[in-house]
């Protein structure tokens, strides 16, 4: 895996290594197209993401809402989550190359697949009123 600048011949390690960051230095995660993605800016998605998961599973387990509406709910959040999945796989991907970038490809491909049977198993469930 290289880092995907100048020095593409170097790993990674090579070119963090020489540009390791000083005491009270932000620290710096995943090397792309953009520059470094920051440790705040993890911590920031990471945040964004455990609350959709929390609100999800307070909708869906509270009796809050409806037993069709909860359905809608987990239903919809599983389409999320797998499109989402499916769609950053596939552009981390194009950051990387060779073995590195045919997981990433594999498991969009996976996980594009998981969201089309989410879709059709969501279409029976919510629309359909078929029992599964």
């Amino acid at each position: 895996m290289t880092c995907g600048h100048a020095e593409e011949s170097q790993p990674w390690w090579v070119h963090y290594a020489a540009n390791r960051p000083t005491a009270g230095a932000r620290r710096t995660f995943l090397l792309g197209d953009d520059g470094p993605v920051t440790a705040t800016e993890v911590r920031t998605s990471l945040m964004a993401v455990g609350a959709f998961v929390a609100v999800v599973v307070l909708l869906d387990s509270t009796g809050v809402l409806s037993p069709h509406a909860e359905i809608v709910v987990d239903n919809s959040a599983q389409l999320v989550g797998g499109g989402a999945a499916a769609v950053l796989c596939a552009v981390t991907s194009r950051r990387t190359r060779g073995v590195e970038r045919a997981w990433r490809l594999l498991m969009a491909a996976g996980m594009a697949g998981w969201t089309v049977g989410q879709a059709f198993w969501s279409w029976y469930q919510v629309f359909s009123d078929t029992p599964l």
